[in-house]
């Protein structure tokens, strides 16, 4: 996704109500597009639901409690 889209994604998670993000990060990756980072507070089976949904991939780094959002 490029970053308009991952900014939009953002937002709307946030207006629908399923996450509080304590950490936002948008990371440009090596093939030029942008992932979202986010450190999660709130039901993440939802979030997880809401990416499918979108067809988006969704990685979780249990350490961390970081999620990252992009396109498979």
């Amino acid at each position: 996704m490029d970053r308009a889209d991952a900014i939009a994604l953002l937002k709307e998670l946030v207006s629908l109500h399923l996450v509080q993000p304590s950490l936002i990060m948008v990371k440009k990756n090596a093939d030029g597009s942008s992932s979202l980072v986010i450190k999660v507070n709130g039901n993440i089976q939802s979030v997880r639901q809401f990416v499918a949904e979108k067809n988006l991939a969704m990685e979780e780094n249990q350490k961390t409690g970081y999620f990252i959002i992009f396109e498979p």
